[in-house]
């Protein structure tokens, strides 16, 4: 079994950064919005500092907080077969899983930039459903083509450069599997 989770190596200093920030924010938010009212239309001020505020708490929440965590399962084993890829949404350090794709499910594995084709599959052009599971942009982010209940999804995500080789010699195990 192969497991990492897509947060940055420098997020615990970013983190702290954050709090502090944020802590500073809390205990002079009376002052800030005193400066606010004072002004020149303070009270429109006032709702776009609460705003902003609101903003900065769901950066944060979303950035920093949220990560995601995946797993591929190399081996065979009792629980899952090889192959099996699964995400779990972690917050902190709990996770709930979001994502469960047995080996049959896995269509294809494509580097930021390039395209993938679904010739293989043998038909017409399909609707291809989005999902983006992970914290960072999306022009840098792998895309993981797979098929759940008839429907053609593509996942953004970003793995690592060993997880990105598990993940295509699954893709190339089931290919052989499927021929």
């Amino acid at each position: 079994m192969h497991r990492e989770t897509n947060q940055s190596v420098d997020s615990k200093t970013i983190d702290l950064l954050l709090v502090v920030g944020l802590l500073v924010l809390i205990i002079f938010a009376t002052a800030i919005k005193n400066i606010v009212v004072s002004l020149p239309a303070g009270g429109i001020l006032r709702y776009a500092a609460f705003g902003l505020m609101l903003a900065a708490g769901y950066f944060l929440y979303t950035r920093r907080i949220v990560s995601y965590r995946y797993v591929l399962y190399v081996d065979a084993g009792k629980e899952h077969p090889a192959g099996t890829f699964v995400i779990d949404r972690m917050v902190a350090d709990k996770g709930r899983e979001v994502l469960f794709l047995l080996p049959e499910n896995l269509l294809g594995l494509v580097a930021p930039g390039e395209a993938w084709s679904a010739g293989t599959l043998g038909e017409e052009p399909r609707h291809i459903r989005r999902r983006k599971l992970s914290i960072g942009p999306r022009k840098t982010a792998y895309t993981l083509f797979y098929q759940k209940e008839n429907k053609i999804y593509a996942l953004l995500f970003h793995p690592s450069k060993k997880l990105v080789r598990l993940l295509r010699s699954a893709l190339e195990n089931m290919a052989r599997v499927r021929t």
